[in-house]
């Protein structure tokens, strides 16, 4: 061995001391590999909403250059099945944990973290119209409107009812009163309710009366029979005057019967105020009143708002990432009590194999 022998030795040493970063390792990743998401990934999402605490997840994510869309299924989650995902994918920067800094290249390159947003177009509104499905009997004076919330959000509807036929005690044989009025044509233009005139046929009758109700849109969209009114052979005809619009045609129909039950009928019920945050419909109810037997159902004025009620961040590499989920599910959930008004939790996903929790 010759005197240089230690020398070639110890530039050696000092050679793999450069490239390890003397005692650091290159583990962070693949030479010049670019972190990128595209793809299947099918893994597991933890947390009380789930049954068990846990069930599949599956994602399809598209990642261009960085931005990322896709969709996203859970398994015995209903809330969060087939809705759409987007986001960003960041790579990670050079010198970060797991690249060596004294190497030129970017192990580190396909590590990276991903933030997403579940969004889901939630229809909300407010209650437009009730429509009166059986008008009961017997009410001597207009029943209370409960709009009942089915548990899915909104608040503050409020109306009144309008009871029409005979509110005082016994029946009346032929009283041809008006029971309905319905609008053919519901013109345009109007900024306030237009009169209702009530047209004599010359066959008798008198008494009726009724008021217009308009739409956010400026068109008729129905009358309210106040007074039935009697005697009346054939329907009157129907008029509207007044309001600033025109066009507003309609047809009253008489009871089906010459003989109205003592006690009223409810006959329509007027919304005074819509309320707002309705993903379903309230139930329409009514109580007092002195009757019985009145139902209905509300229509919602909806408008669709782009809610993202899931943001996940999950961290790794290009084929594993694993982190966690806030948010708020679905209103439609069945799941909503257990998870409450915030949930949160753990999630994993993995392009292939097993994906223990986080």
């Amino acid at each position: 061995m010759t005197a240089r022998q230690p020398v070639y030795a110890t530039m050696l040493v000092f050679a793999a001391c450069l490239l390890a970063a003397c005692g650091s390792e290159s583990t962070g990743g693949v030479y010049n590999q670019v972190f990128n998401v595209s793809g299947h990934w099918s893994g597991t999402i933890y947390g009380k909403c789930f049954s068990g605490g846990s069930d599949p997840v599956s994602m399809t994510l598209s990642d261009g250059g960085g931005d990322v869309t896709g969709t996203m299924t859970v398994g015995g989650h209903t809330s969060v099945s087939s809705s759409t995902l987007s986001g960003t994918a960041v790579q990670a920067p050079e010198k970060t944990t797991g690249d060596n800094p004294l190497t030129a290249d970017q192990e580190n390159s396909n590590r990276g973290t991903l933030n997403l947003s579940l969004d889901f177009p939630l229809m909300t509104g407010g209650v437009a119209s009730v429509e009166v499905l059986l008008g009961g009997s017997g009410y001597t004076s207009a029943p209370t409107v409960h709009f009942l919330s089915t548990g899915s959000g909104g608040s503050g509807a409020a109306g009144y009812a309008v009871i029409g036929g005979d509110t005082e005690d016994g029946g009346k044989e032929g009283a041809g009163g008006v029971e309905s009025v319905s609008v053919d044509n519901a013109g345009s233009g109007y900024t306030s309710a237009p009169i209702v005139e009530f047209l004599s046929t010359g066959h008798g009758g008198e008494g009726v009366e009724g008021i217009a109700v308009i739409d956010a849109a400026g068109t008729v969209v129905g009358v309210v029979v106040t007074d039935p009114g009697s005697g009346y052979v054939t329907a009157p005809g129907v008029m509207f005057s007044g309001g600033g619009g025109s066009g507003a045609t309609a047809t009253a129909a008489l009871f089906d019967t010459e003989f109205i039950p003592a006690g009223g009928t409810v006959t329509a019920v007027i919304v005074t105020d819509p309320g707002s945050g309705y993903v379903t419909a309230p139930t329409v109810t009514f109580s007092g009143g002195g009757g019985s037997g009145a139902t209905a159902t509300a229509t919602l004025d909806t408008a669709a708002e782009d809610r993202k009620l899931i943001t996940i961040t999950v961290a790794g590499t290009s084929s594993k990432l694993s982190g966690h989920y806030i948010g708020l599910w679905n209103f439609h959930s069945t799941h909503i009590a257990a998870c409450g008004a915030n949930p949160s939790g753990a999630i994993c996903l993995s392009r292939a194999g097993l994906c223990p929790p986080p």
